[in-house]
């Protein structure tokens, strides 16, 4: 029995800025602090015995976090002179001083023991139990099991396949947690603001009142992860070519989501625990050693992975109703829409969640190129007028006589058939060059970023030069986009089928060649590796887009597989010197 080491951490970032502006009302000043600190601690039991072709190992643990920010500033204005340092706010007749702070607190207890049998057969169990401080009560604490099993099929006396070095399978199950929500969520928060107040017996001439800023849910609990898998390792020709295969699937219930909740409650959303999620799918990684002798190597190396995920459950209070899950059938769904995708053009949920299938499906409006001359496009809207030739044709689904919100139908799918990536190696002596490669094939994404450069609804904006000359005209019939001054900001509000890209793609992630410079035995510099190499030179990819692998709202899950002026990935070059002494 042994007792591991008593592991403490800590961490601390500090920020601090200072700032003058110059403004109509004079000049303004600010000063910030920012301050972070985190704590660990880490403490282990463990135990190790072994008896004939036995042996048993287990370890009996205890973790403790702690996350804590401050963050102060101070804000002035009307300042009479300029001097950019924090001292010019001492001249400032109007200040305000803001302070705000959040901690955040885990302990975790857990016991794992393991099995191992003569190499051949090894069972672990694992039972933790984790409390957050971000729930109350009961709810703080909750237990989360596993077990795995794994057989050696190689070490068997009876197994006498001599290309075959490693044969081993492999299941597990277990669960886990996540804390993931903002503090303080379970109790009513409160906030200030301040408001100009002029009275004769308020020499400040400004008074602080404080209001409630969210909505408390001391129900919220631990979200919950259920997997169970299996798996195959296979090595051949003692390592020279390696495969691993596993299948999973995966539960999650008990989702810590923000949720939109109407405005007449005083408040925009509340965090709760609503939802089903279930995921399944393949993973493959191999690896292979195609030759080898005492001056030239090659070796390869690639992955894939499948996944299908789809909604179980989404709340009782989720909205059941038929619509168009394709241009030609219609099906009664629960389901919730997204968040909305612009401020402008387009002002509508982008996806839609429904229960049965996939998460965050691209819903919006069907269309059927540009109307042309002789035709009469369906109005955009009930009691409007006609599209002329020129406007884009929408497609009226339900065949009332105009479009609106009940024709949109799913236009396209952000999750990926598979991803993929694999790379190269070949080394002749002491140069070695190496290429990796990364891809996604089958998920789409929506650019919205088409509906402002390719589609001129203002005289003034700047459009690319394709939507200029491809514009529809009686002289240009197969124009690709509207008439120029065809297009009006309401045609946007709604996503539309046009702005779905196919996001698939084959990206050069890096290639590097480097040598290995021969250094004298007796000197102090034993070695030195030179190398070059250069960061996504080059990606496959029929999406119009800067980089189809993009998304601008990667942190809200009701925005997926949207490009919104999204920074595209950078090319980079780079040398690098490697000394061993």
């Amino acid at each position: 029995i042994m007792l591991g080491g008593d592991y403490r951490s800590y961490e601390m970032t500090k920020w601090k800025a200072a700032s003058i502006n110059t403004t109509a009302e004079g000049n303004v000043g600010a000063v910030g602090n920012f301050e972070t600190t985190r704590y660990n601690i880490d403490n282990t039991l463990n135990f190790n015995k072994k008896f004939g072709g036995h042996r048993i190992y287990g370890t009996l643990g205890l973790t403790a976090t702690h996350n804590g920010s401050r963050n102060q500033a101070v804000e002035g204005w009307g300042i009479t002179q300029y001097v950019p340092q924090a001292a010019s706010l001492n001249s400032a007749p109007s200040s305000l001083f803001r302070y705000t702070e959040s901690e955040s607190s885990t302990l975790s207890t857990f016991l794992r023991a393991v099995y191992n049998y003569k190499d051949r057969y090894t069972l672990t169990a694992t039972y933790r139990i984790d409390g957050s401080s971000r729930f109350q009560g009961a709810n703080k604490w909750s237990t989360f099991p596993s077990f795995a099993f794994a057989w050696n099929m190689n070490r068997e006396p009876w197994f006498k396949v001599p290309v075959i070095s490693t044969a081993k399978l492999r299941l597990g199950w277990g669960r886990t947690g996540s804390q993931a929500v903002s503090n303080y969520q379970t109790l009513s928060n409160y906030t200030s603001t301040s408001y100009a107040d002029n009275s004769f017996d308020n020499p400040a001439q400004r008074v602080v009142s404080m209001y409630p800023s969210n909505l408390a849910n001391p129900g919220l609990k631990w979200e919950t992860t259920e997997q169970l898998n299996g798996g195959l390792d296979l090595g051949l020709w003692k390592g020279r070519f390696t495969l691993n295969v596993d299948a999973y699937y995966k539960r999650t219930f008990d989702l810590l989501q923000s949720k939109n909740i109407p405005l007449s409650s005083g408040f925009t959303t509340i965090w709760i625990n609503e939802g089903e999620i279930e995921n399944k799918g393949l993973e493959f990684s191999m690896e292979a050693v195609p030759v080898k002798t005492r001056d030239f190597e090659w070796t390869v190396s690639g992955n894939l992975s499948m996944n299908r995920n789809k909604i179980i459950a989404i709340g009782a209070d989720a909205e059941t109703r038929n619509i168009f899950v394709t241009p030609d059938r219609q099906e009664e769904v629960s389901f919730f829409l997204g968040s909305k995708l612009g401020s402008s053009a387009p002002t509508y949920p982008g996806n839609i969640f429904m229960v049965g299938y996939p998460m965050g499906l691209f819903y919006g409006l069907t269309t059927d190129g540009i109307v042309q001359e002789g035709e009469t496009g369906v109005p955009l809207g009930k009691g409007n007028s006609p599209r002329e030739p020129g406007w884009i044709k929408y497609v009226d689904l339900d065949g009332n006589g105009y479009v609106d919100d009940d024709d949109r139908t799913i236009i396209g799918n952000p999750n990926p058939d598979f991803t993929y990536g694999f790379s190269t190696s070949l080394s002749y002596k002491r140069l070695t060059l190496t290429a990796n490669f990364v891809g996604s094939y089958g998920n789409d994404i929506i650019n919205v970023s088409n509906l402002l450069d390719k589609y001129p609804h203002y005289n003034t904006r700047n459009i690319f030069s394709e939507a200029y000359f491809d514009a529809w005209s009686p002289e240009n019939p197969t124009g690709k986009y509207p008439a120029l001054r065809h297009t009006i900001l309401n045609d946007l509000y709604v996503p539309l089928d046009r702005t779905i890209e196919d996001a698939s793609y084959l990206r050069i992630a890096k290639v590097a060649l480097a040598y290995d410079i021969p250094m004298p035995k007796n000197g102090i510099l034993r070695g030195l590796n030179v190398a070059a190499s250069v960061g996504n030179p080059y990606i496959w990819t029929k999406y119009s887009g800067w980089d189809p692998d993009v998304n601008s709202f990667g942190a809200n899950v009701k925005k997926m597989g949207v490009d919104v002026g999204s920074y595209p990935s950078a090319r980079t070059y780079s040398i690098d010197l490697k000394f061993r002494f």
